[in-house]
């Protein structure tokens, strides 16, 4: 099978054309209209200067397409695990249910608990952690 002939890569195509056209849309609305800019990311980063100059509409919908693709994986992920620990753990499924206002807090240790963002983390110095030697990576080290 070919790509043009692959119909859920047309799907996904088509689809991310839809997406790409709505934030054009939504770029071109935003900053032909200042009377439409609100407290959301497009408003902000069309007011915004770098080196004196405002972002261009492709850096714009660049950035925009990069945060939506970022945030299909993570939310996905993050929805996951957070659902695959409610059904495994009876006794916070109940407590959550039984009282709602605790979801604000759970969602919150779902995340600490169940991070699928990691940040990179560099050894200062040499050392043994539970019994792994780390050594310290030098300026161009790329382990």
């Amino acid at each position: 099978m070919t790509e043009d002939s692959d119909p859920d890569r047309a799907i996904a195509t088509a689809t991310m054309m839809e997406v790409v056209v709505y934030f054009s849309e939504l770029i071109a609305e935003k900053r032909a209209d200042p009377s439409k800019r609100g407290d959301d990311i497009v408003s902000h980063a069309i007011g915004r200067q770098i080196d004196g100059e405002s972002p261009s509409d492709a850096d714009l919908l660049s950035c925009m397409l990069l945060l939506f693709m970022a945030g299909l994986d993570t939310v996905a992920s993050q929805l996951s695990y957070s659902f695959l620990h409610l059904a495994t753990h009876e006794a916070d499924r109940r407590r959550i249910a039984a009282d709602p206002s605790l979801i604000p807090s759970a969602v919150e240790e779902f995340v600490r608990a169940y991070p699928n963002v990691q940040t990179g983390r560099k050894a200062t110095r040499d050392i043994v952690f539970h019994g792994c030697a780390i050594k310290k990576l030098g300026p161009h080290s790329f382990r």
